[in-house]
This record gives structure tokens, C-alpha cells and sequence, in this order.
């Protein structure tokens, strides 16, 4: 996503965390077949892979970057701490 390439990922663990269903990628099921046609469809729907592409480093950049995780460290920290 960071370099704009559109990610198809399995509906799972992280992935369901990092990836925007139908806004920086698609999420499908752990399915050969699932993944053929998702390769299939950005392939033939250029607009659809242009969209991805475009929000794809958006999204990186405003929820992945160095500041941002050492945010949220320092909070999960501060509220372990708390508790």
C-alpha cells in the first residue's frame, strides 16, 4: 500500500487491521479461487486500481507512521501502568 500497489490479503489477523476493504485493497477468503478473481478484477478495472493506488499511501502515511506507533506504545505503556 505505502508504494501505491493496490493489496489483496486474506480476511485474517492483521490484514483486517492494515487493509481498507474496497478503499486501499480487497479482503477475500483463504481461497485460491477467491484470489484469482481478485486479481482479475483490479486487472480489469483500472479505475478501481487507480483508487486503491491513491489511498493506498494515504492511509500508510496517516495511521502507520514512526510518531503515530510510538503513540500508541506510549499509551499502552501509560495505561498499563495506570491500571
Amino acid at each position: 500500500m505505502a508504494c501505491g500497489t493496490p493489496v489483496i490479503a486474506i480476511k485474517e489477523g492483521g490484514f483486517r487491521e492494515t487493509v481498507r476493504h474496497n478503499q486501499t485493497g480487497l479482503l477475500i477468503e483463504r481461497d485460491p479461487r477467491e484470489l484469482a478473481k481478485a486479481i482479475l478484477y483490479l486487472m480489469e478495472n483500472k479505475e478501481i486500481w487507480e483508487k486503491f493506488s491513491k489511498n493506498g499511501p494515504k492511509w500508510v502515511k496517516s495511521n502507520f507512521s514512526l510518531n503515530k506507533m510510538v503513540d500508541q506504545i506510549e499509551r499502552e505503556i501509560y495505561d498499563l501502568v495506570l491500571r
